[in-house]
């Protein structure tokens, strides 16, 4: 391995045990503190993915050291679920609120929609052409 990508390895390394620290800290701050987690959203959002990408990193200099797939998904097979599924469940649930969000907005459309049609039919106008 390349001197400066050894270099970058240990800071990882030694970098990791203090990003578990902030992560529960930013846990702890969203789980009991959530009006300071929202003043402060967008740094803890940050942070947030610096964590993660710490952990990707350490992630890929392990791959580089083993060398195997089979071997890295028997050896580190804790730390992939660790960084990704949590990154992309969390993703994923995201983008799900949002389509919930959206559903209901429709479900009030359509329902103003019928009622708009039940008026037509009575012989009421709503809007005159």
């Amino acid at each position: 391995m390349k001197k400066w990508l050894h270099k970058i390895e240990l800071a990882v390394d030694w970098l990791i045990p203090w990003l578990i620290v902030l992560l529960l800290f930013i846990i702890i701050s969203e789980l009991f503190f959530h009006d300071f987690a929202v003043k402060y959203h967008t740094l803890i959002s940050v942070l947030d993915g610096i964590v993660i990408f710490v952990f990707v990193l350490d992630l890929i200099f392990k791959y580089i050291r083993i060398r195997n797939i089979k071997k890295f998904f028997r050896t580190c097979w804790l730390d992939i679920l660790v960084v990704f599924p949590f990154f992309i469940m969390f993703r994923f649930l995201e983008q799900f609120i949002i389509i919930i969000d959206l559903s209901k907005d429709l479900k009030e459309f359509q329902l103003l929609f019928h009622e708009g049609l039940e008026l037509e039919k009575s012989g009421v106008k709503l809007v005159e052409e």
